[in-house]
């Protein structure tokens, strides 16, 4: 049985929305997409896909860490083609149902040639390598949290969103702002994201999709630094 929320969160059509306020705030972002709902929305998925970058959010939204292998080539591997065929894009990226891992998860994802997965923090401030798998730790309240704890309140909820993108960035970290189809992307609802959004650029912090990070994240890879004596010291 799965939970009410696995139940909601399936409002695809809102995944329009959240592309339409990407595309009007000229602003970059990732759309991690549950496949099975994609197949059935796909002319949504290939105008979204005009303006954000779309990754996979795996087949069905089930637990993977206690699946077959079988079921993880279905999860992963075929829904990355299937993404691909969909959107027309290279699909190299990878939220689990839950934002949970484990290592045999992420070989599976290596194997199917995904790049980078986006899952829950533990304790980690900075992307880390995995062999070739970039983790990027999501940093930063899901919008879950702020029914629960702000009720809703946009001024509120905004308030705490640049509090934590200030302070998280300030320690040099990544902040993720996570949106639900059937949350900040809900009708109304999606004043809250363009007023992040908004308070976002006003920082001059730039806003990155996924693979955008993981681009920069490999170019300082190839960065060395030298230092080196002269007569003045």
């Amino acid at each position: 049985m799965r939970r009410r929320s696995e139940i909601c969160q399936f409002r695809f059509e809102n995944l329009q929305r959240f592309s339409d306020t990407i595309k009007q705030f000229d602003v970059n972002a990732t759309a991690f997409c549950v496949g099975k709902l994609a197949e059935k929305n796909q002319n949504i998925v290939k105008k979204a896909g005009e303006y954000i970058e779309i990754a996979s959010h795996s087949y069905s939204h089930t637990d993977l860490l206690n699946a077959s292998r079988d079921k993880l080539d279905i999860e992963i591997r075929l829904n990355k083609i299937l993404l691909h065929n969909i959107s027309n894009q290279k699909i190299s990226g990878f939220r689990p149902p839950r934002e949970q891992t484990n290592k045999r998860l992420r070989e599976v994802l290596k194997d199917s040639g995904i790049e980078y997965v986006l899952e829950k923090n533990l304790g980690q401030l900075l992307p880390k390598y995995d062999d070739n798998l970039v983790i990027l730790p999501r940093i930063g309240t899901d919008d879950y949290a702020y029914l629960i704890q702000l009720d809703w309140n946009s001024t509120k909820i905004v308030d705490r969103i640049v509090k934590e993108m200030n302070f998280i960035t300030s320690l040099n970290a990544i902040y993720t702002l996570s949106t639900h189809t059937h949350l900040f992307s809900y009708k109304s609802n999606i004043s809250i994201l363009e007023e992040a959004i908004k308070e976002f650029k006003k920082s001059g912090i730039p806003i990155l999709s996924g693979a955008e990070i993981v681009k920069k994240i490999e170019t300082t890879k190839k960065i060395k630094l030298k230092s080196s004596l002269t007569d003045k010291n």
